[in-house]
């Protein structure tokens, strides 16, 4: 395969299937279910399977720059709740900067360290990206870096995941229906983000993760196994044409709208699409304007405590998912998207000053 991956590996139905098995695992090996530290603003499909294992979960805040985990809350969240597992994602495919000393902190404390990839397959740092955890994650699903809409894996250099063959074989088989389910499970969802606190949003948010179990937990048929495995062998030149598109959008975007504070890569990250900031009063106007040109804005990553059912206040998080807004990383987005945008901005910051 492409990609530095660890010297152990299983190709999974997809990212969230392949959490699951790690964390069933832990609880086989110690006979108890456990605590799963995570930040935030990961996407649920991180989280249901947790649930799916038996575990709870305890959210952090993260960092206001760029959404990632920082070791200085890391730590006060390993002595405050103690937990069994941290779940460390590379948001928007930026390799988290301080991943070394999180792995020092939970190493220390005893702490299993997922380490996950889904939006970083191919991301290179300053340390070795993928190598950090007990377990890494990796996903090919919709959006992620291979994008097949399908697919994951599960890796370590710790573990030689011999117990996972067996396991992966206990999930059932990925159908096409499934594809129609997700389809309905994401519009159910924007609804109930883009129209918060209804009657209804905490009774579904009780009922989604049993009704929805099959999205998360499949494997995948060997013939789909081999499309993974081949697509990872073509990430080079993937990361590459990701990180052009990305620039260009950058440099488009700072040279017509450059009071607008676009989503800053560091050297050697993934970009996973082109993000951008925009502030509260014009959100609620661009996005509706956006969407009703064609345009494929998305405002993902929310903060995930209303649909865990937590009511405590992560700043951060919500703040970063209150602001910020990406496209895809297509030809479509330079050529057509990204000046239909600035037009529609010019039109609004327009009619805000009459």
């Amino acid at each position: 395969m492409a990609c530095n991956l660890p010297q152990y590996s299983l190709v999974t139905g997809r990212g969230a299937s392949a959490i699951y098995l790690a964390l069933h695992h832990i609880t086989e090996v110690t006979g108890r279910t456990g605590l799963l530290l995570a930040p935030a603003n990961v996407c649920y499909a991180a989280l249901y399977p947790a649930r799916y294992a038996g575990w709870s979960v305890q959210l952090m805040d993260v960092s206001p720059v760029d959404g990632n985990l920082v070791a200085r809350d890391v730590e006060e969240a390993l002595n405050r709740f103690q937990p069994n597992a941290l779940l460390a994602p590379h948001m928007y495919g930026q390799p988290i900067a301080e991943l070394p000393q999180i792995a020092e902190l939970c190493a220390a404390a005893h702490v299993t360290l997922i380490e996950d990839c889904a939006s970083a397959m191919g991301a290179t740092s300053t340390y070795a990206v993928g190598h950090m955890g007990n377990y890494t994650i990796y996903s090919t699903g919709y959006a992620k870096t291979v994008d097949l809409g399908f697919g994951g894996l599960l890796a370590s250099d710790k573990d030689d995941l011999t117990w996972a063959l067996q396991d992966e074989t206990n999930l059932p088989l990925w159908t096409d229906g499934l594809d129609r389910t997700e389809a309905l499970f994401s519009k159910m969802y924007r609804v109930l983000r883009s129209y918060p606190d209804g009657v209804l949003d905490r009774a579904i948010y009780n009922v989604l993760p049993d009704a929805s179990k099959s999205l998360f937990l499949y494997r995948l048929d060997e013939a789909k196994k081999r499309e993974v495995v081949l697509a990872i062998e073509r990430l080079d030149g993937i990361v590459e044409e990701r990180r052009r598109i990305e620039s260009r959008c950058v440099q488009l975007w700072t040279q017509t709208l450059p009071h607008l504070r676009v989503y800053r890569y560091a050297e050697g990250a993934v970009p996973w699409r082109f993000s951008f900031f925009v502030n509260h009063e014009l959100r609620a106007a661009l996005v509706p304007a956006c969407l009703e040109a064609g345009i494929p804005v998305s405002d993902w990553y929310p903060s995930i405590a209303p649909m865990m059912g937590d009511a405590a206040r992560y700043p951060h998080a919500e703040r970063m998912g209150a602001t910020i807004l990406n496209l895809p990383l297509s030809e479509a987005t330079i050529s057509t998207a990204l000046p239909r945008l600035f037009e529609i901005v010019a039109e609004l910051q327009k009619g805000s000053r009459a």
